[in-house]
């Protein structure tokens, strides 16, 4: 999901023709500013609230344009430096102290926060947030997806900020706001054409300044042609017929702005192909309305909505920090939020537009500093330490923490010796025996998830892998060395939910091994493997809680490199490219990349394991090369998914990384449809999708085949739950973030440390 800021020219209040409030104003950026807040609490019910975004572009552009535009009608010039410095009064102080605070109560409540946090920062103080929302691939609609990004509101923020640096300055220069206005607007066409179907259309600004340029327009042709300023008269004014016109043109942009805002939501294909820049019209139409007189304009001066418009800025800048670092009710959110306003309008925003506070100064110079200081260690720590033997070139994808081992590979221990392993778990992690080919056998108990919570490594045994290097083993009582022929290794599939793992099926020969007498060793060290998840979205949250898990316990290092909407299918030359979207029926390029193939099956250098985690874009419809939508049922996909999996195998061998696959759960139906609506919810789907992978396994598992392939079956537990419960989810389809975390400690983790007998 997107975030959605509110002007703060708009929030401002400055009129574009006169010199005294227009309260209708007041009332429409109140209007917008509820829809974002209600979007973001409530994203289900409100789906089009990030809407409201536009509707401040618009503003912004109507009321700077107005304003500019007056001065130089006047005067004949610009003063620059005056404007600049109302700007700064203006907007600066509450935005240093968001991100000031925003950073504090980051670092209190999370124990890795300052790389990604300061580099936030740093890009919102320096008005680029947006292009640093871009960098992203996945693009700007996953804010709800990923991790908490206290500060990702910031994106239109910067955009707003990038208008009042250009536009006032081309108009000094030009002394002509009807042709920068002119300029602006061809910007905003080609930028919509050259971003056409890209998420980056989002947060890309000369994408937005369409928005924008549809209200610096009408400040503009409001001052010179009398046709337009016709349509501000009030309606007694008016012929009939033009009363008519314009209360049928009212009720249309009425209509739509209200079915917009309640279902248009922001990963449908229509925002990423002029959506928002076609609903700038509805906005004109609005901002008409609430200028002129008449009961549009009266119910926008409604006292309660020009309140929250007055302090919009401060709303907005504050609603989102305390909506990602706390897990209030929305009540609770937006008492906090609208008592944090009202404070910061009162005791911060207004005493320094008009130079009276005293303690706004000196809350001002600390929050630079701390944003300066937090941003000036972000960049130094944005080149983590070289560490753990250089096992991964790119270690700047692993956690802080595992830079801490020491070259030896051992983890430090709790009071920071390097070198040993904490007591509660060294003699669970003791390394076994290496076969060249190994069976892994869990002994454990059949439980249900909710009993394995307090289940530690110890309660698992496992037989000898080929991951660990060889160990003692009791010597034989003539001392001599001893040879024995064992079973040979057979593909091992993990139940997640009994935690046992069976074999399938199929005898490939004998496996010999070797074991010595050798002399008890004085210190048992453990190697953290590292794991690289690649799948969907349902994979970023897993692989988020198997982080959390994994840094939180020092027993895994988790690299994430799963793409939301992208299914195995969708490689370099498969042909497959759109899939049908969950919302509607409208085709979706894979991974929202129109100009790429969303999987490349990145592993990480120094990989242990690869979790493949496809737990639902592959049971969506496909739209195949000859425009027919089909899916994992139909062959022509089934066996592009198989060799997709087939070719990421071969590449994980080649590096000695094991493949784990994870079977997917049935699908539940989301946004409140059908089953009929969503056929990816269908059975057949998954049980097809999983019966593909078993197949797969026992292919891959053949004889003396290197690092044998894994089966977990995650929809053993996964299917017990509906939206509620242990493992619920909540949308149909994904995990939410502490449900993950939970499920990554009592079943998923513990999983891929047995397949790695690391148990």
């Amino acid at each position: 999901m997107s975030v959605s800021a509110p002007s703060e020219a708009a929030s401002s209040g400055a009129p574009s023709r006169a010199a005294s409030r227009l309260p209708g104003l007041d009332g429409l950026r109140g209007l917008a500013v509820a829809w974002v807040l209600a979007f973001h609490l409530w994203p289900d019910l409100v789906r089009g609230g990030w809407l409201g975004v536009g509707l401040f572009f618009t503003l912004s552009g109507y009321l700077i344009a107005g304003l500019l535009d007056k001065e130089v009608t006047n005067t004949g010039r610009l003063r620059l430096g005056r404007f600049m410095a109302r700007r700064v009064r203006r907007l600066l102080p509450a935005a240093l102290v968001t991100i000031a605070a925003t950073l504090a109560l980051t670092a209190l409540l999370d124990d890795q926060p300052l790389r990604t946090i300061g580099i936030d920062s740093l890009t919102a103080a320096l008005n680029v947030f947006n292009w640093h929302a871009s960098l992203d691939e996945a693009g700007y609609a996953v804010i709800f997806e990923a991790a908490p990004e206290p500060l990702a509101h910031f994106w239109s923020l910067a955009i707003e900020e990038q208008f009042y640096l250009v536009f006032p300055a081309a108009v000094a220069l030009t002394r002509r706001p009807g042709r920068v206005v002119a300029a602006m607007a061809a910007i905003g066409l080609a930028g919509v054409w050259l971003w056409w179907g890209s998420t980056d259309a989002y947060v890309a600004t000369p994408v937005r300044a369409l928005e924008i340029a549809a209200g610096a327009g009408l400040a503009v042709a409001q001052a010179r042609y009398g046709a337009v300023r016709r349509l501000f008269q009030p309606p007694a004014d008016l012929p009939r017929s033009s009363r008519i016109a314009w209360a049928v043109l009212l009720a249309v942009a009425a209509a739509l702005t209200v079915v917009s805002v309640l279902r248009l939501g922001p990963d449908e294909g229509l925002v990423f192909r002029g959506g928002p820049q076609l609903m700038a019209l509805c906005w004109v139409v609005l901002v008409i309305a609430a200028v002129r007189d008449g009961w549009p304009a009266r119910f926008m001066s409604w006292a309660p909505l020009r309140w929250l418009g007055l302090r919009s800025y401060a709303i907005y800048l504050f609603h989102w920090p305390v909506i990602e670092l706390t897990e209030w009710h929305p009540v609770v959110v937006i008492v906090v939020t609208l008592g944090l306003a009202e404070a910061s309008f009162h005791l911060l925003e207004m005493p320094v537009r008009r130079g009276t506070g005293r303690l706004a100064i000196p809350l001002l110079a600390a929050a630079a500093a701390v944003v300066v200081t937090v941003a000036a260690v972000a960049a130094a720590a944005s080149t983590p330490e070289r560490g753990i033997a250089e096992r991964a070139e790119g270690a700047d994808e692993l956690p802080a923490w595992l830079a801490e081992q020491d070259q030896s590979g051992a983890a430090p221990a709790e009071d920071g010796t390097p070198g040993s392993v904490p007591e509660s778990t060294a003699a669970d992690l003791a390394p076994t025996t290496t076969a060249a080919a190994p069976s892994t056998t869990v002994e454990r108990p059949s439980e249900s998830p909710e009993t394995l919570a307090g289940t530690t490594s110890s309660e698992i045994s496992t037989s000898p892998t080929d991951t660990q290097p060889p160990a003692a083993e009791s010597p034989p009582e003539d001392g001599i060395e001893d040879s024995e022929t064992l079973p040979a290794a057979e593909p091992t599939v993990m139940d997640a939910e009994s935690g046992f793992v069976e074999a399938t099926d199929g005898d490939t020969g004998p496996v010999t091994t070797t074991s010595t007498t050798a002399p008890p060793q004085p210190e048992t060290t453990f190697t953290v493997p590292i794991v690289t998840v690649l799948g969907d979205s349902a994979a970023l949250y897993i692989a988020d809680g198997l982080r959390e898990w994994g840094s939180a316990s020092r027993l895994m290092a988790v690299v994430d490199h799963s793409r939301i909407g992208c299914s195995p299918a969708g490689t370099a030359g498969s042909g497959w490219r759109y899939l049908r979207g969950n919302i509607d029926d409208e085709a979706s390029p894979m991974g929202f990349l129109e100009d790429r193939a969303c999987r490349d099956d990145f592993i990480q250098d120094g990989s242990d394991a690869v979790l493949v985690v496809d737990h639902g874009a592959v049971l969506f419809d496909h739209l195949s090369a000859d425009g027919e939508w089909v899916s994992i049922l139909d062959p022509a996909l089934a066996a592009d998914v198989a060799d997709s999996y087939r070719r990421l195998v071969a590449k994980a061998r080649g590096v000695g990384a094991r493949v784990m696959f994870t079977t997917a759960p049935v699908l539940l139906p989301s946004y409140d449809r059908t089953t009929s609506d969503q056929p990816q919810t269908s059975p057949d789907r998954a049980e097809a999708y999983n019966m593909l992978l078993r197949g797969l396994v026992e292919e891959f598992n053949t004889a003396g085949v290197p690092q044998p392939v894994g089966l977990i079956d995650t929809a053993a537990v996964l299917d017990n739950y509906g939206y509620d419960g242990a493992f619920g989810r909540s949308d149909g389809m994904h995990l939410d973030y502490d449900r993950a975390e939970v499920f990554a400690a009592e079943v998923l983790g513990p999983a891929v440390l047995a397949l790695l007998g690391l148990e």
